[in-house]
């Protein structure tokens, strides 16, 4: 038997590029009016971010709502077909949308998206997650049945929560604020894996787009310490 340190990523994957693009395909087909009501809860959140009207606790709940739904639809039912791994993660996701939830009770309500170059910058994050991603996957070659929507597939899922959380930190307890970090970049790390290892040209693009909220949040720490 081969010893664990001869292992490849590529040996521990269970499916080819062409089977994983086709499980967002076959998730899009079975979310029916689902896939309409995410699409549109993605536009209102943009919508109450460019109106700079968008709470803290609305914006938890709904990330919550996404959280829940991105583990039930893809890793559940999709992804649980082709890695033995698939119901864990669905579980996961589950247990994250459940803190979110309990996050958007303990934020304080009346934190509001900040200053315009804040408003901005998250709007902008926003869009890669939301529309940016499916758009990115269309011109790399994936067909638009095929496409990873926000609330359904979990990258564009998680790149979202990502987007908001440097405005969020300010508006929670430190330790539950650093914490919702967590597992948006540890699933962005291992779909960054996944990707590479398919030979996938969006993996650059994940670990770009993850590292983008990242360094938003360090240059607004450094901003406020240097108005201290």
């Amino acid at each position: 038997m081969s010893e664990w340190w001869q292992y490849r990523p590529a040996d521990l994957l269970m499916f080819s590029r062409a089977t994983y693009e086709r499980l967002f395909g076959q998730m899009n087909a079975e979310a029916g009016p689902l896939l309409l009501a995410m699409v549109v809860a993605a536009a209102l959140v943009l919508a109450l971010v460019v109106a700079r009207q968008a709470s803290g606790r609305t914006a938890l709940w709904l990330l919550a709502v996404a959280w829940a739904t991105a583990g039930w639809t893809f890793h559940w039912r999709q992804y649980a077909q082709v890695h033995l791994a698939g119901p864990a993660f669905g579980v996961a996701f589950g247990v994250q949308a459940l803190a979110l939830a309990v996050a958007g009770a303990a934020v304080n309500r009346r934190a509001h998206i900040g200053p315009t170059s804040q408003a901005a910058a998250t709007l902008g994050l926003l869009l890669a997650a939301v529309a940016g991603w499916p758009l990115l996957g269309v011109v790399l070659g994936r067909p638009w049945p095929q496409v990873e929507l926000a609330g359904l597939a979990p990258d564009p899922t998680a790149l979202a929560r990502l987007a908001l959380l440097p405005w969020l930190h300010r508006a929670l307890p430190a330790p539950l604020a650093w914490a919702l970090w967590v597992l948006p970049l540890a699933w962005c790390a291992f779909s960054v894996m996944t990707l590479a290892t398919l030979g996938s040209a969006l993996a650059p693009w994940l670990a770009v787009a993850a590292l983008g909220p990242v360094a938003q949040h360090v240059v607004n720490r450094v901003r406020a310490r240097q108005r201290v």
